[in-house]
């Protein structure tokens, strides 16, 4: 470690937990862009599944391929030939694992913790189990908190009782300079929606939106990209639509460029997210948003989106039928996006991380 740099440790469990999402981007970007801005980083792990890593130019680590069961493997092997990290002044926390606090958390090392969202505090009924049961005993023991948004940060004050001055806000980032697009086969006319369908997301209301906005004369497909093949339950759901309107893809993000760029519009009627990293990369590309007035999106998206309220899906329904109909709405609202987006740069959410780093180091 040299002295006055910080040499940062990051786990492996934004490496080994799933190939693609809003947090393995993130601690991607900092593992492959921090040593930019004079910082070392120690990696203490050997497996990667994090694709955004290896698309970034990630070579440190080894790249275990698309299979089943691959996260349980990676994390297996990693730790079995798990090196003892010793040459680092800071831990930045990867996810919400206490498990990690006796190996990682030690004298004169700070601890570093990002808090994405409070969904299963928020949102309990969804969740059978609550799957970030670490997060407040992480984010008690931290010398500081990154909060991914104000709304986050807000919600964080008053469900833990946290000190504000405990937690700084630095929006997530994406490259919004890369040109990187590989075209995919996608019907004309489509509206986006990307990711996870599941309870919060509120795929089902937009389904019946969906459903509602056909019967009032919009006429455009819907296609969904990750998230897995749709369930049996999503497919008696959409049988109430006429055959091949909705379909369901996968993509890399240069494809997801390209999708963004093609699609009418991009809609997310989630109940709530931390941040919302795709309404971001929805505007790099010039895609309108048509969004839930909801959690931190109006923070995100400012006036550069047509809202709507996630729990009523006559709102929904009217959102979609004037974003497939009113082409000057859809140009004035990317215009706003491709404006508002330079505020959400992957370079900027380094840089503010770093300096982050340096306080404490």
């Amino acid at each position: 470690m040299s002295r006055g740099r910080p040499t940062i440790c990051y786990d492996d469990d934004a490496f080994s937990a799933s190939a693609r999402g809003g947090i393995a981007k993130l601690f991607a970007q900092l593992v492959t862009s921090v040593e930019r801005f004079e910082c070392e980083v120690d990696l203490p792990f050997r497996y990667s599944i994090n694709e955004h890593y290896f698309e970034l130019g990630g070579n440190r680590l080894v790249k275990l391929p698309r299979f089943r069961g691959n996260a349980r493997a990676c994390r297996v092997l990693n730790s079995l030939m798990l090196k003892w990290p010793s040459a680092y002044n800071i831990w930045h926390a990867t996810y919400y694992n206490t498990g990690k606090l006796h190996r990682y958390h030690r004298s004169g090392r700070a601890l570093v913790v990002t808090i994405h969202d409070m969904i299963p505090e928020l949102l309990s009924e969804h969740f059978s189990t609550n799957p970030h049961l670490g997060k407040q005993e992480l984010a008690s023991a931290a010398d500081l908190i990154i909060a991914v948004s104000e709304n986050t940060k807000k919600d964080v004050v008053r469900l833990y009782g946290m000190d504000p001055s405990k937690i700084v806000v630095i929006h997530p980032g994406i490259d919004i300079e890369s040109d990187r697009v590989e075209e995919i086969s996608v019907p004309d006319d489509f509206a986006l929606f990307v990711g996870s369908r599941r309870g919060y997301k509120n795929f089902a209301r937009l389904i019946e939106a969906f459903r509602k906005a056909q019967e009032q004369g919009a006429v455009f497909k819907l296609v969904c990209v990750g998230g897995g093949p749709f369930s049996t339950a999503e497919m008696d759901l959409l049988r109430s639509l006429p055959n091949g309107d909705v379909l369901q893809i996968s993509a890399t993000d240069a494809q997801l460029r390209y999708l963004f760029n093609k699609a009418l519009f991009f809609v997310n009627p989630s109940l709530y997210e931390g941040f919302g990293f795709t309404l971001v990369e929805a505007m790099a590309q010039n895609c309108p948003l048509v969004v839930s007035r909801a959690s931190s999106f109006p923070e995100v998206a400012g006036e550069a989106a047509i809202y709507f309220d996630p729990a009523n899906v006559e709102s929904m329904a009217e959102a979609l039928e004037v974003a497939s109909h009113d082409v000057d709405v859809r140009k004035r609202n990317a215009a706003r996006g491709s404006m508002r987006v330079k505020e959400f740069s992957s370079s900027l959410m380094v840089e503010r991380t770093v300096d982050s780093y340096r306080r404490l180091a």
